[in-house]
This record gives C-alpha cells, structure tokens and sequence, in this order.
C-alpha cells in the first residue's frame, strides 16, 4: 500500500509539471524497493524526456540566434552559425533554408540553390524553400528554373501571392508583357492590397501605350500606399504624357514632399511649371535640385533657360556660365549665352560664345548666323557676310542668312545683290516680315 501511495505522489508531481520532485520520489522509492520494474521504466523514461526537451531547447536557442544575427545585418556570423548547428540537427529544413539565404545575400548563388536543394531532400513540399531557390534562380538570371520554383509553390500553396508576382516580374523581363498581366491580377485576386501588383501592372500598360489603364492602376496603388514617393512620381508621369499637367504637378509635388533628394523630380517639375509659364516656381525646382547636385551642368544650364524666359538675362549668363565650367564642350549652353550676350548688346562676348560653339561643331549654321548678326552689331560687315556665307555653305535654305546678307548689301547701296538675297530669302519663306519691308526699301 505505500509504494502505491508514493507512486501515486509521483505521478501527482508529474502532472503538475514538477518534475524534478517526480524524479526525487521515484528515487527514494527505489532506495526502498530497489526492484519495482514500474518505477524503474518510469524514472527512466522521465529522464529520456528531459534530455529530449533539452536538445530542443539548445537547439531552438540555436536557430533564434542565428535569426537574431542575420537580422542585425551580420550575415557572415548568421551563416557560420547556422552551418555549426546544421553538424548537431542534419535535418532542420530550417538551418539549410537560412544557409541559403545568406548565401544569396552575399552573392554566392551556387551555393544558395545547393542549401535549399538540401532542405527539399529533406522536406520536399516546404513553400517557403521552393520561393527562396525560385529567388535565387531569378537572382541568377536563371529564369526557366525560377519559374518552375514559382509554379512549384503554387502547387503547393495556390494562394501564395508573392509567387505570381514574382513571376510577374519575370515575364515582364522576358518581354512577355500580357503572361505578366495576367500573373500580378492573380496577384490581385489573392491580395486585393498588394500595392506593388498595380504598380507593376501600371508600368506595363504605359510601356503599351494604354495610359489611362496605368493611370487607373497606379491610382489604385496610392490609395493603398499614399506614402510611397515612387507611386506618385509613376503617377505624375504618364499624366504629363496625357497633357494633364497640373494633376501631373501635384503628384510630382506630394513625390518631392516624401522625398525632397529625389533630383530627377525636380527637373521634372521644373518642366512641368515652365511650360505651364509657372517660372518663379520653375526657377525654385531647379535650385532644389542643385542643392543636391550643385555639380551638375545640366541643371545650370535649364537654370538659365527658365531666366532667359522670364527676361532675367544677367542671370541667365551667371547659369550658362556655371554650365560652361563645370562643362566646357557644352555646346548648347555656350550657344544660348551667345543669345544672351548678343540681348544685352555685349557683341563682343557674343562672339566668343559663339565661336566657341563653332569649334566643337563646325557644322553648326545657327552658329554662323548668329555670330554673323554680331559682327553685324558692331558694324563690322565684311565679317558678318563671311559668316552668314559659311552659314549657307551648311544650309543653303537658312532664310535668315540671305536676308541679313540683303540688309548688308542695302545699307553699301548695292541695290541689286540686296534684291537678290531678298528674294532667295522670301523663295524659302514667302512670309518673312523682315524681308517684305527691307524688300520695299530696296
């Protein structure tokens, strides 16, 4: 009757969960009757279930560790770690599905599809593993084999809605835009808030010229994820792309709100308001853009343009000028300093400007028009013929070449070769007000 009452105890203590004092009971009953085989067996099997429960323990210390590591970014260490513990617990899907992610973000790709193949071998159906070799496939550019892996999961799971749009992404690359449609609406289907699928989805309908379609999915992101400053830059696009130009702004400028470094934004908006005649803003963008790439020569120069437009030249050859030395071939902005200079009567640095364009480009005849009408200023003729001359070597239809030659001629008296040159001119533009009234003249 008292072994039966100890043992009785025992198991209480077992249910409990106190199982050291379990153990301690069982022993005192065997010091007593040293030969009870049920206490022996159960002292024994309590003992197997404590080492069990500690290897599961050491061995889930082990793997959160590891996640531990590779979400602190040390994805060496994460993968040192997890190759140890794969020597303890050859048979962790786990740990080999973690190896292969580290392989893949150090770049290491053979190795990355080698660790997953392992955790297949050891867990064939596991959705997660066939998702990550698919990745690393993809990452490889190995496209057939990622999109088996993709195709693979969905057996598995139909549902798992990062495969399609995986898939998506692939088929797009693949130039195989309607396969990829129809992946991230499957996408959509699945996970109606998958704002990505209809960014994605937008980009493919712009690439195919259906822009009101993108215009709609790209909508549909934003009210998803109105913080995303990719969605509303998309946006802004394809709506300048429809002459829509102040819905375009707006989303250019809720882009810039969440993210103000992104330059190419403010270049854009700049366009937007100059062709808007919004120049004051214009004029402020481009200075936005410059505080992050105060290097660019490009910037400058479109700097300049807006100033010429809104009749602030000096400030417009400050620009130029800008441009010129951070880009000393840039043609286009040596040129339109020419024009500025020749605006503000400085012939002689009109000259020089537009000398320095014919340099880089001897074929140029604006050049040679241009730098024609500034010696024309500075009432040096002969070399004002010259160059309008050379400009119709280039382009014998320049009707402003032979009109100026004309005036030339008329104000030397000779009458006829100003007649002529004013006819070639009105033969190439029958309405060219200059020449009808210095035609009268003559």
């Amino acid at each position: 009757m008292e072994i039966k009452r100890l043992l009785n105890q025992a198991k209480s203590h077992e249910k409990k969960g106190q199982v050291d004092k379990a153990i301690q009971l069982y022993q005192t009953i065997l010091e007593a009757f040293p030969k009870n085989q049920e206490t022996i067996k159960r002292l024994k099997e309590l003992r197997s279930e404590i080492l069990q429960n500690s290897s599961v323990d050491q061995k889930q210390d082990g793997i959160n560790a590891v996640i531990e590591l590779y979400s602190q970014g040390n994805i060496q260490q994460s993968l040192q770690s997890a190759q140890t513990l794969i020597k303890k617990f050859p048979k962790e899907v786990i740990l080999f599905n973690i190896c292969g992610i580290c392989y893949l973000d150090l770049g290491q790709f053979n190795e990355s599809v080698a660790s997953y193949k392992n955790a297949l071998n050891i867990q064939p159906d596991c959705v997660e593993v066939h998702f990550n070799l698919g990745n690393s496939y993809q990452a490889m550019k190995a496209f057939e084999s990622a999109i088996t892996s993709y195709k693979q999961v969905l057996r598995i799971n139909p549902s798992y809605d990062k495969a399609y749009f995986n898939l998506g992404i692939i088929y797009t690359g693949l130039a195989q835009p309607d396969l990829a449609i129809s992946n991230y609406k499957q996408v959509l289907k699945i996970n109606p808030n998958f704002s990505k699928a209809y960014n994605n989805l937008g980009n493919i309908y712009k690439e195919k010229g259906m822009l009101n379609e993108a215009v709609e999915n790209y909508q549909q992101a934003i009210k998803i994820a109105p913080d995303v400053a990719e969605l509303h830059h998309n946006l802004g696009t394809v709506l300048m792309s429809l002459d829509k130009f102040t819905e375009a702004i707006k989303h250019y400028e809720l882009a810039l709100k969440i993210n103000p470094s992104l330059i190419e934004l403010h270049l854009l908006l700049a366009t937007l308001y100059k062709a808007t005649g919004k120049l004051e803003p214009a004029i402020i963008s481009y200075y936005k853009a410059l505080q992050h790439e105060p290097a660019c020569a490009k910037i400058h120069y479109n700097l300049g343009l807006v100033f010429y437009s809104s009749g602030q030249l000096e400030s417009s050859v400050i620009s130029y000028q800008q441009a010129l030395t951070l880009k000393p071939n840039y043609v286009e902005a040596a040129f339109d300093l020419g024009i500025a200079y020749s605006n503000l009567d400085q012939h002689e640095m009109a000259i020089k400007c537009f000398k320095q364009v014919i340099n880089y480009r001897p074929d140029n005849a604006e050049a040679f028009t241009n730098l024609g009408n500034s010696y024309n200023d500075l009432g040096l003729q002969n070399e004002a013929i010259t160059s309008f001359q050379q400009a119709l070597e280039l382009n014998s239809n320049d009707a402003e070449a032979h009109c100026n030659i004309g005036k030339i001629f008329l104000t030397q008296g000779l009458i006829n070769k100003s007649i002529l040159c004013f006819e070639l001119s009105l033969a190439i533009c029958p309405n060219h007000i200059p020449v009808l009234s210095n035609l009268g003249n003559a």
